[in-house]
């Protein structure tokens, strides 16, 4: 070659043209190999950089490297460039799931008949310029349009998946999802005792402040619009008010972090939930959180005085608490406080939800695919109710 490069110390100039080319087809099989290895979670670029650097013979051998500077130069250029590897963005479902039925099951979404209606042109647009501008008549009018058909569409696809439910795959999905919960029981049991050992005296405070809020008035009857689109749009006028609100709740206390949801819920969220709706079907009356936010506590002397707060606060009409600290924890184990209020200046009354966590059941909630599992069972149950309701309301009709 004639060029004096220098590779790790030793001169290239013996490196034949053959060499190059091997060298070439060796970092980019190796890239390849490493870019695989990543999307599939098996391991990261930096411990694929640590394998590599202690044994590179199978791959040079794979191709026929048996250059000794050959074999320095591959290694040293594949290691330089391992860390430009990266893993592509995965969903927060695929990324924690483990390998097998749970990662294989296809949620009601990815069905291509609900993913290419919620994925139309025109949604999207309509329902940022809806958060906007909750009155703008053209894409009120687009989404007027494209509801029913989406309605349609999931429906017909949930009494489709619902009739196909007693297949092998389904009894080992809920046996898969039933080890779940014993999991997240078995870390959150855990995690609980350590919180409640450690704070012993405020448990009582919760308990009294939980109390406080019960005693005032509840519009228990407040529900939100039946119509999707509605509900947006009442969503999209009662955010900010929402907004202003439990700032003014998290204003000057310490311990705490406030975390609202940017944007409302999607549409075609909306839509799925009302469509599997338990009670309400085909309704969104219930859904109360399309509007949301999260106080993400130390302590639970923290959460004790949120609730003061919210107690205390009357800017606000409470319509529902779900105590789960000490009271009803979820299936799985998880524990917070659940508080659903509608401001008193929103004309319409929308139903908004606050979410009390303490920030140690939230980190062993990230070491967990908790999110994945409770709706990887929202998917699979309640197509079966949808298919039962739907026939049971066509044969009224």
């Amino acid at each position: 070659m004639g060029s004096a490069a220098s590779i790790g110390g030793e001169q290239a100039d013996d490196l034949s043209t053959d060499g190059i080319v091997k060298a070439v087809e060796g970092i980019a099989l190796g890239l390849q190999n490493t870019a695989a290895a990543v999307r599939d979670n098996a391991h990261s670029p930096g411990s694929l950089a640590t394998m590599a650097q202690k044994d590179m013979g199978g791959l040079l051998d794979n191709i026929g490297a048996d250059e000794p500077l050959l074999r320095k130069v591959l290694t040293v250029l594949f290691l330089e460039l391992i860390p430009e590897v990266k893993a592509p963005k995965a969903s927060h479902d695929n990324m924690r799931m483990p390998k097998g039925p749970m990662r294989d099951f296809k949620p009601l979404g990815a069905y291509p008949a609900v993913h290419e209606i919620t994925h139309h042109a025109q949604l999207a647009p309509a329902e940022a310029t809806i958060e906007k501008d909750p009155n703008n008549e053209p894409a009120l009018k687009v989404l007027r349009e494209l509801v029913p058909n989406i309605m349609n569409i999931v429906r017909d696809t949930a009494v489709r998946i619902g009739q196909d439910q007693e297949n092998a795959f389904v009894s080992s999905l809920c046996a898969v999802v039933a080890q779940g919960n014993e999991l997240f029981v078995g870390v959150y049991k855990e995690v609980w005792r350590m919180i409640q050992s450690g704070e012993a005296e405020d448990c009582a405070r919760v308990k009294r402040a939980v109390q406080l809020l019960l005693d005032r008035k509840f519009c228990t009857d407040a529900t939100n619009a039946d119509d999707p689109v509605v509900l947006l749009q009442h969503a999209a006028v009662a955010k900010p008010k929402y907004d202003m609100i439990v700032e003014q709740l998290a204003s000057g206390l310490s311990g705490v972090t406030l975390k609202i949801a940017p944007k409302l819920k999607k549409l075609s969220r909306i839509i799925e939930k009302s469509v599997l709706e338990t009670k309400n079907l085909g309704k969104s009356r219930r859904i109360f959180d399309v509007v949301r936010g999260m106080f993400v506590c130390d302590s639970l002397a923290t959460v004790a005085s949120v609730l003061q707060r919210i107690a205390d606060c009357s800017d606000i009409v409470p319509v529902r608490i779900k105590e789960r600290f000490f009271k009803q924890p979820s299936p799985g184990g998880w524990r917070d406080v659940m508080v659903c209020f509608f401001v008193k200046t929103d004309p319409n009354k929308h139903v908004c939800e606050l979410q009390l966590a303490h920030s140690q059941m939230l980190t062993a909630r990230k070491g967990l695919f908790h999110d994945c599992m409770f709706k990887l069972a929202r998917a699979f149950n309640r197509p079966r109710f949808v298919v039962a309701r739907h026939s049971h309301v066509q044969a009224e009709n």
